[in-house]
């Protein structure tokens, strides 16, 4: 037997040898003391029973193994000391009943093995202890019968299975346990004639099936029961079509009123609210769609005749989508997308047509002040209007310009606008003595030289300073001495 103990003398493990091969017990104790395994072997090999324990002395597995082989019962416990899983186990392999609790004691499943594959009945339960599945196995297939439930108790559907494979009968219901569509699978696939009602239990269509695909009639009914269109399909593929398609709120109210001529869309199209008030009119005539009129939930005119628009919004109210037409042609179609700051403050809001920029865009600071505003036309960008942080204009009516400045105060770049378009952008280069002191700053347009020049002497007083347009001095140049006297000025061509 081997020993061996902690640092603070508490046990740790015991094994026991024969022969220096693992032979009998083998216990291992968490550092609190408590047990937290005990395992048999035999002939260096696992052999016996087995249990292991939680920190907090609860039983956590325990089993029995036969030449390093699971056999018997297997049970595993949660940490509060419900069971977690039952099961039986031949030479490894899972065979014979099973169980699986849920954490708060309610049992999840039910069941049985053979060979390691289910077999027998099976039964699953949700948390609260409502079933919502049973069935049969045989080898590992489902056979038979197959049932499932809701969480509220209410059937969902019955399968057939043969081999493995669903097949026959098949019901499916609603949630409010109203027959929702009972029809033939044949190869896991809808086969035959299937009908389908709504919630209300009114029947809402039958259809023919071949193999999964609709193949032979679709025939939809109104509310009242009577045949409201047919379609034809061979193979899936759309052969004939009938007058007119409905669609309907759960409230009963109508949804859309669609017209069609043998696959093609034609004639007066309507939508509606779930409250009754009609949405939308249109016609459809040469495979284009002509926009009539459109209301909004009120009754209240979006587009009257043709003419017209609306903006769709988001849940906190910023814009979502703008659609604008003319004569019953959509002209304008854009898409908004929205940014935001970390405090929730709107960081952007920016347009797109077709996913390219388009129409109004604008920024703001993270204080709510807007930041700017501009404008995409013909894929150019127009700056409007630009303001500092609190509330200042830079760029107003599309002319003026900023510098944005680094961390300590000095200039980073500056730009200039004209009419709305980016006129001339510098940016500003920086020298310093070895003492820290500033020593040149000089700025560039396009990669030359262009804007002020100056330069400082090691103690900060300013040594020169001038103009330079497109790399070349221009204008008056002075220059001083350390002590702040100007010892000469000159004059460059300013042509």
């Amino acid at each position: 037997m081997s020993s061996t103990w902690t640092e603070n003398g508490q046990l740790k493990q015991q094994i026991h040898y024969k022969n220096d091969i693992l032979d009998g017990a083998s216990i291992f104790w968490y550092a609190n003391g408590s047990k937290k395994s005990e395992i048999n072997y035999k002939d260096g090999g696992l052999n016996g029973p087995f249990v292991h324990w939680y920190e907090n002395g609860q039983k956590q597995k325990e089993g029995y193994n036969i030449d390093g082989e699971k056999f018997g019962i297997y049970t595993d416990w949660y940490k509060n000391g419900q069971k977690q899983e039952e099961r039986t186990y031949s030479y490894g392999m899972w065979d014979g009943p099973s169980s699986v609790w849920y954490e708060n004691g309610q049992k999840m499943e039910s069941g049985g093995y053979k060979d390691g594959l289910p077999h027998g009945v099976f039964v699953h339960w949700n948390e609260q202890g409502q079933k919502i599945e049973e069935g049969k196995y045989k080898n590992g297939q489902r056979v038979g019968l197959y049932t499932f439930w809701y969480d509220n108790g209410q059937k969902h559907q019955d399968r057939n299975y043969v081999d493995g494979v669903w097949e026959g009968p098949t019901t499916v219901w609603y949630e409010n346990g109203q027959k929702k569509k009972v029809g033939v699978n044949k190869a896991g696939k809808e086969h035959g004639k299937w009908t389908f009602w709504d919630r209300n239990g009114v029947k809402s269509k039958v259809v023919d099936f071949t193999d999964g695909k609709i193949d032979g009639d679709l025939v939809e009914f109104t509310k009242m029961g009577e045949e409201d269109g047919r379609r034809t399909y061979s193979k899936g593929r759309l052969q004939d079509e009938w007058s007119y398609e409905y669609e309907y709120y759960d409230n009963g109210e109508s949804k859309t009123k669609r017209s069609f001529n043998n696959g093609v869309k034609i004639g007066l199209w309507t939508t509606w609210f779930n409250n009754g008030q009609k949405k939308e009119e249109g016609k459809w005539e040469n495979n284009q769609y002509m926009l009539l009129n459109r209301w909004n939930k009120n009754g209240k005119f979006l587009v009257k005749d043709g003419n017209g628009g609306w903006v769709s919004k988001n849940e906190n109210g910023s814009k979502k989508h703008k659609q604008m037409y003319v004569d019953g042609v959509l002209t304008v179609d854009l898409s908004f997308v929205q940014e935001y700051f970390d405090n929730g403050q709107l960081k952007s809001e920016k347009s797109y047509q077709n996913d390219s920029p388009d129409g109004d865009w604008s920024t703001w600071h993270k204080n709510g002040q807007k930041q700017e505003q501009g404008l995409w036309k013909n894929d150019e960008y127009f700056l409007i209007n630009r303001w500092s942080s609190t509330g200042k204009f830079l760029v107003e009516n599309g002319d003026g310009g900023w510098v944005s400045r680094v961390s300590n105060g000095r200039k980073k770049w500056k730009k200039m606008y004209k009419d709305g378009q980016l006129v001339g952008k510098w940016t500003y280069k920086y020298t310093e003595h070895e003492n820290g002191q500033i020593k040149s700053e000089v700025s560039y347009k396009n990669g030359i030289r262009d804007g002020a020049w100056i330069v400082w002497h090691e103690n900060g007083q300013k040594k020169e300073e001038g103009l330079i347009r497109d790399g070349i001095e221009t204008g008056e140049w002075t220059f001083w001495d350390e002590d702040g006297n100007i010892t000469e000025i000159k004059k460059y061509d300013s042509n």
